[in-house]
């Protein structure tokens, strides 16, 4: 039975205005077989004849023939194996190359959404007609499909021809001359085309046509078996997708809605009838603050987690990791979210913590206690001991000492999981605290006959923070140096002076970290001892405690370690000037106000002559006065939302809420507290202290013009009211 072409399949070639049928491959292969039987009867006929003449002109037939099959049962292997469009437009392109002489080829794909042009042009001369043929494909795929070509989605992709191909002496590349289509057919419908140009008038014969439209049947034939199996995949993955338990949603390179699956609709808030559309989804994003998380996305190199709380039936804390989609040119197309409801696990987490804050709280006393008897017992009060109860005490404190340093671990991460810790910070000299620590640790280290040195650069500037934690830093990492370093090693700690940070290091000359371990460094409840056996022994709470602190105090930590080659913990401390850091906290604060419609008020505390002050006074008394004031100041003010930054000889005060009848009141008794203290410690004829205040909005419009203002004297002007403290 005859097969029933669909009459849009008819058009369809194009030959100087003559239309040619589309042939099968049955067709050709009759031919050729025809043309081989020929040529047997010549064979028959004389062997070792010549075959000059017609029997010349039956061979090169034969020859082309031979060339044509080839290259049709190469072509059809490579397609079989394929499922990228891409791949197949390529091996179409070079098929059709090899056997029908042409200067340019251009192929358009298209679907409801999308279409595709590609270009291959024969020779280096023909790129000049790109945009001429990639605008008539465009054309008559329109004409063709009834379709609206150009309102889809449009993309363009250029084979680059070889240089190695030269055209014919006699070619000329000044005008397309001929050309003809062939539509791709899928299903009884045009889904794309392709068209061969040549600047030759007359360039294809009947059987260059019939030759081009078997390629692109097979071609269409190829395509149809690809979208088959996508439309199959596309189903097995909306499948998925729709039944994950977690949220899923893809957009496009323009905010478009991809994929939204139920489970990210109920969790955004969307109701059981209400479709997603990509505007509201937008609203949704602002409103919940990630829409700043989806355009960094777009440039990040890396995941994106963003925690956001969500108020639907019941309050919800949903984790939201975010990535970009990337092609293989490493270009981001779009962009993929995962929504996870992480209530529960929350939950389950803060009342782990507070059982173990709870626990770590009981456990406190009777340790006290035992402490306390263990040291009567060892002062020898209620008598004297043997050597060797001496020793069994020892054990016993040693226990004791460790499970007390696990207690105040336990406590310390249950604060900062809490976000109870504050951090009183200040600027200091960070190698003037590095040295403390290693003068206390020293003694450890040279009872394991280990080598403790610092490296440090001449001038390095001072830090804003709490130096407290700091130390407590540095000391977990050099103790854990000095615990894992066999005898006779180094361990060196370093600081590096870079643009924006200070980096510090503490380097062992140990065993190492075993590959597959540093990725677990800083876990909770983690202990490498580095060397085979049961290692160091240690609460496996350090370096989390040491990574939380240096997050806290916005720096990063990081650990190098190679088996039999040492470890290295590395994290840097951002720096921040007096000003910088003022600045952003007046900001801030602005920003609140302005929310609040509310008024903001700073005060600035400065030594008058601090370089004579400092002249005067030895540079430790002088740094400890300077803290005296500090703590008076913050005694004085006693509001939680009030900002102390203290500097050289220079103090900052920023009142939250407070007009300038409040300023004035704070003022007058910050002014009465430091000279209570000052006439104290007999310093009032030492050290006078000049105070400024200002309020915003009605005495600066910027935080720019209200850090100025209040920081720099204007005796005489009525916009800033300052004092003298004698």
């Amino acid at each position: 039975m005859k097969k029933k072409i669909n009459p849009r399949a008819k058009k369809i070639v194009k030959n100087k205005n003559r239309m040619v049928p589309v042939v099968q491959v049955e067709n050709l292969l009759k031919r050729a077989m025809h043309d081989l039987e020929k040529a047997r009867e010549i064979s028959d006929a004389g062997e070792g004849a010549s075959l000059a003449g017609p029997s010349g002109e039956l061979e090169a037939k034969i020859k082309e023939r031979t060339l044509e099959l080839s290259v049709l049962y190469e072509f059809s292997n490579a397609v079989a194996y394929t499922l990228d469009y891409h791949q197949l437009i390529k091996l179409v392109m070079e098929s059709l190359f090899k056997i029908v002489e042409h200067d340019i080829c251009v192929a358009l794909l298209c679907n409801e959404n999308i279409a595709s042009v590609t270009i291959k042009p024969s020779y280096a001369e023909s790129v000049k007609f790109t945009e001429e043929v990639k605008n008539a494909i465009i054309d008559s795929a329109a004409m063709l499909t009834g379709e609206d070509i150009r309102g889809k989605h449009l993309s363009s992709f250029l084979i680059p021809s070889s240089s190695a191909v030269q055209p014919k002496e006699d070619s000329e590349f000044d005008k397309i001359r001929s050309s003809f289509n062939v539509p791709f057919i899928v299903q009884a419908k045009t889904v794309g085309l392709i068209n061969v140009s040549s600047c030759r008038e007359s360039a294809f014969s009947e059987e260059d046509i019939k030759l081009i439209s078997t390629i692109i049947n097979q071609a269409s034939t190829a395509i149809e078996r690809m979208r088959a199996v996508i439309t199959a995949e596309k189903s097995k993955m909306e499948s998925m997708v729709e039944g994950m338990a977690e949220g899923v949603i893809m957009l496009d390179e323009d905010d478009e809605i991809v994929v939204i699956n139920p489970r990210a609709e109920d969790i955004l808030g969307f109701g059981p009838k209400e479709a997603a559309t990509s505007g509201m989804l937008r609203e949704k994003f602002h409103t919940l603050g990630l829409d700043k998380a989806f355009e960094e996305c777009k440039t990040a190199k890396h995941l994106i987690t963003k925690e956001i709380n969500i108020a639907n039936d019941g309050a919800a804390v949903v984790r939201c990791d975010i990535t970009a989609v990337k092609n293989s040119a490493g270009e981001a197309i779009g962009i993929v979210a995962i929504l996870r409801d992480i209530t529960k696990e929350k939950e389950v987490d803060k009342m782990k913590s507070e059982f173990i804050s709870t626990v770590s709280h009981e456990l406190r006393t009777p340790l006290t206690t035992m402490r306390e008897f263990i040291s009567i017992i060892a002062d020898e009060i209620p008598g004297k001991l043997s050597k060797e109860q001496r020793d069994y005490i020892e054990i016993i404190r040693g226990n004791i000492d460790r499970l007390s340093r696990l207690i105040n671990d336990l406590l310390d991460i249950s604060k900062i999981e809490a976000g109870k810790i504050e951090l009183k910070r200040s600027f200091i000299t960070l190698s003037n605290l590095i040295k403390d620590v290693v003068a206390t640790l020293k003694p450890k280290a040279v009872a394991k006959h280990i080598e403790l040195k610092t490296s440090f650069q001449a001038f390095l500037p001072r830090v804003y923070v709490d130096a407290d934690r700091i130390v407590q830093v540095f000391t977990n990492l050099i103790e854990n140096a000095i615990k894992f370093t066999p005898q006779n090693g180094k361990v060196i700690v370093k600081m590096i002076n870079k643009e924006n940070e200070i980096e510090c290091s503490v380097s062992d000359t140990g065993a190492g970290i075993a590959p597959e371990n540093l990725g677990k460094v800083f876990s909770r409840f983690q202990q490498f001892g580095r060397v085979a056996g049961g290692g160091a022994k240690g609460t496996g709470l350090g370096l989390a405690i040491t990574r939380e602190l240096v997050h806290m105090h916005k720096g990063r930590i990081r650990v190098e370690s190679e088996l039999g080659h040492g470890t290295t913990f590395i994290f840097t401390l951002p720096k921040d000037t007096i000003e910088s850091l003022v600045k952003k906290l007046i900001h801030d604060r602005i920003e609140e106000a302005k929310k609040l419609n509310a008024k903001l008020s700073v005060l600035t505390l400065s030594i008058i002559d601090f370089n004579g002050v400092k002249r005067q006074l030895e540079n430790q008394k002088l740094k400890f006065i300077l803290l005296d004031i500090e703590r008076v100041i913050r005694y004085a003010l006693r509001r939680p939302t009030d900002t102390v930054l203290r500097d050289d000889g220079e103090i900052f005060v920023i009142l939250e809420e407070c007009n300038k009848d409040g300023v004035l009141i704070v003022k007058k008794k910050l002014e009465q507290a430091i000279t209570d203290y000052l006439k104290r410690e007999d310093l009032a004829e030492v050290i006078k202290l000049q105070i400024n205040a200002l309020t915003y909005p009605d005495e600066a419009q910027s935080e720019e013009e209200l850090f100025v203002k209040a920081r720099t004297s204007q005796r005489g002007g009525n916009d800033v009211r300052e004092s003298i403290i004698n």
